[in-house]
């Protein structure tokens, strides 16, 4: 189990022989600190079992203890560039897979990376987070054309997926990374022509996803004719479906939903339904099992009208009501701020790229966590990323505030 490595590595950071007493290193500790108090009580005040906020904390908590355990580690700026290209090269061996699975599965969810059999949200993130880093390093420290391939490879990786979203959410990432650029206002980032150049690259993308993807097309086939009013028409449609049951089939329809039960009771509003009540459990605990196998968590559920779509927001906010649920995404935003903050600060090209990919990553994260799902607050690889990044970057401030 992952949780075992994780308290494993926590472990080895509080044991280790030359740690002064008391100089663990606990970023947005306070926070996570005040969301566990506040899962607590809404489990008493809800009546959870004990087994379910555990689950429920486990959940959400277990690569935040990772996080805590490696940046509390030793590791030197040259481990650390290493760790970053590792990373880098697993994450861009995904695209050659994903483009071989494609001969075999054909356009679609199985047409995946190494890390799953097939579906998954990750299709949608992937290229997110890297034409966030990719953008950023073009435009803040090296204006080199294998940038902006990378990102065409990984929005093809997306479409290969038979991601709808590709042709919004990639292009939306390449603005935040633009925003993060601009926004210390402390760095040279190119020629208005290579700015330019990149939009056009985004532009594209998103033209191919409208052609290559048959639902976002009226021809409904691959290399159908690009008619941005359908495919703005069909995301609305999807995202705020409905059964003929009045189920919420869609993201946004679901949020409203969530929304709406929420307000429901000013009990509600503060605890939801409970911490766990909405997960899936081999315990008994939260959605109730519809029938065995891979697909034995799906139908409606019948304490919400809810068969799909629950966006990270939705999912925190049915069971920890709206306090919970800020507590969660004001964390998120203070990683986000950290780390723009400490690209305002460094003098090194490439640390600065790092910082402000980071802080760009964090957006991505609060995106996809406040408007397409959950994987990102409850998932593991996606989740994993996100944390592991981080720790990487809180340990190169570590050693450079080591330095001063």
């Amino acid at each position: 189990m992952p949780e075992i490595l994780i308290l494993f590595l926590f472990s080895c950071a509080l044991l280790r022989p030359d740690r002064e007493p008391g100089t663990i290193r606990v970023a947005g500790f306070r926070l996570i600190v005040l969301f566990i108090g506040w899962t607590v009580l809404a489990g008493i005040a809800t009546g959870q079992s004990t087994i379910t906020v555990v689950l429920f904390l486990r959940v959400v908590l277990r690569f935040y203890v990772l996080f805590l355990a490696i940046i509390n580690l030793e590791m030197s700026d040259r481990e650390i560039k290493i760790w970053i290209a590792v990373l880098a090269a697993l994450l861009f061996l995904q695209v050659p897979v994903a483009a071989v699975r494609m001969i075999w599965e054909g356009q679609g969810e199985q047409a995946v990376g190494t890390y799953t059999y097939g579906g998954g949200g990750l299709s949608t993130a992937i290229p997110m987070f890297m034409t966030g880093y990719l953008l950023v390093f073009y435009t803040a420290y090296r204006r080199w054309l294998p940038y902006l391939i990378g990102i065409v490879a990984f929005a093809a990786f997306g479409i290969i997926g038979g991601k709808r979203a590709t042709f919004l959410t990639v292009p939306l990432a390449g603005v935040f990374a633009l925003y993060v650029v601009h926004s210390i206002g402390s760095i040279e980032t190119g020629s208005v022509r290579n700015k330019i150049f990149a939009l056009v690259i985004l532009g594209l993308i998103s033209f191919t996803a409208m052609k290559f993807l048959p639902s976002l097309n009226p021809e409904n086939r691959v290399q159908g004719r690009v008619d941005i009013s359908y495919a703005a028409d069909h995301a609305f449609e999807y995202s705020f479906g409905q059964s003929q049951e009045g189920a919420t089939t869609g993201r946004m329809s679901t949020t409203i939903r969530a929304l709406s039960l929420s307000s429901e009771t000013f009990h509600k509003a503060l605890f939801g339904f409970g911490p766990g009540s909405m997960m899936k459990s081999r315990f008994g605990v939260g959605m109730e099992r519809k029938q065995s196998g891979r697909h034995a968590w799906r139908g409606v559920d019948p304490r919400t009208g809810i068969v799909y779509g629950m966006t990270g927001f939705a999912w925190l906010l049915l069971q920890v009501g709206y306090p919970g649920t800020l507590l969660w995404f004001t964390f998120l935003f203070f990683m986000f701020r950290t780390f723009k903050r400490a690209a305002a600060l460094q003098n090194d090209p490439f640390w600065q790229a790092i910082s402000l990919g980071v802080a760009c990553h964090m957006m991505v994260v609060l995106f996809i966590s406040g408007f397409y799902n959950a994987g990102l607050v409850m998932g593991d690889l996606g989740t994993f990323l996100v944390y592991f990044i981080l720790a990487l970057g809180f340990l190169h401030a570590k050693n450079e505030k080591a330095q001063t």
